[in-house]
């Protein structure tokens, strides 16, 4: 079995957006030679990796699948997954009728890495509105970073290729607010012993700076994995506050 390995998510994006000419609809192909062409590390499991959605279920399947985000919300390196591509491709050798999705990598910014946009049977680089305004048909099914995002391999993006240090109290006020600010998309995010919530109104930490004795810096974020993002394990939280880890915005 092949081991697993680290791709680098930013320049398998880059390397992406200077292929050129490509066959058009061979997404998953292109995305693979960006990423360095590694052999996957399942085998043939998830039909031998033929369609984007192939790829797409292999990391839901590991974990490393966001799907309650954005394509701007997105770490730059991601591997970003879209279904509703329908239509009659080869599969095992012949034409059938499915679902081959769509596969592309996140640049910098709101930008997308992929093919065939904005010019047919080439690599470029669009935005995410100039993405959907194009292929709005199509549906984003979300990113992924981490263990087993790409062919079960380990892609790192900007979120991953530095993290912060910051201390979490273990006593106190359960409900204090710890605030960070995200260096990708500049809005702030607080954690709390009890809660976590993002703070999409807030766009200064004028004024919160002592509770964390300073500024800290945060590369983008998904509200789902702050403390992952942050090295907090969450059997590290503070037990005899009660604290609680939970979606609530």
């Amino acid at each position: 079995m092949t081991q697993a390995r680290t791709l680098d998510g930013r320049a398998a994006g880059a390397r992406l957006a200077s292929f050129g000419a490509v066959t058009p609809g061979t997404c998953l192909n292109v995305v693979w030679q960006a990423f360095g062409s590694p052999a996957s590390t399942n085998g043939s499991r998830y039909g031998g990796y033929q369609w984007a959605t192939d790829a797409l279920a292999a990391a839901r399947d590991a974990g490393a699948l966001v799907t309650d985000s954005s394509i701007e919300d997105a770490p730059d390196g991601a591997a970003l997954f879209w279904t509703n591509v329908y239509g009659t491709w080869t599969r095992d050798g012949r034409r059938v009728y499915g679902d081959a999705g769509h596969i592309a990598i996140k640049g910098r910014g709101t930008n997308v890495n992929t093919i065939d946009l904005p010019t047919r049977g080439r690599a470029g680089i669009v935005t995410a509105r100039q993405f959907r305004a194009a292929w709005s048909h199509l549906k984003f099914a979300g990113w992924a970073a981490g263990d087993g995002a790409f062919l079960g391999h380990r892609v790192t993006t900007a979120a991953t290729a530095s993290k912060p240090s910051p201390t979490i109290a273990t006593a106190g006020d359960p409900n204090m607010l710890y605030f960070v600010k995200s260096s990708a998309d500049k809005r702030v995010y607080a954690l709390g012993l009890r809660y976590a919530r993002h703070i999409k109104s807030m766009t200064t930490l004028t004024g919160l700076k002592s509770v964390l004795g300073g500024v800290k810096t945060l590369a983008p974020a998904r509200f789902n994995d702050l403390l992952t993002l942050l090295d907090i394990p969450r059997d590290k939280l503070p037990k005899g506050s009660g604290a609680v880890w939970n979606d609530r915005k």
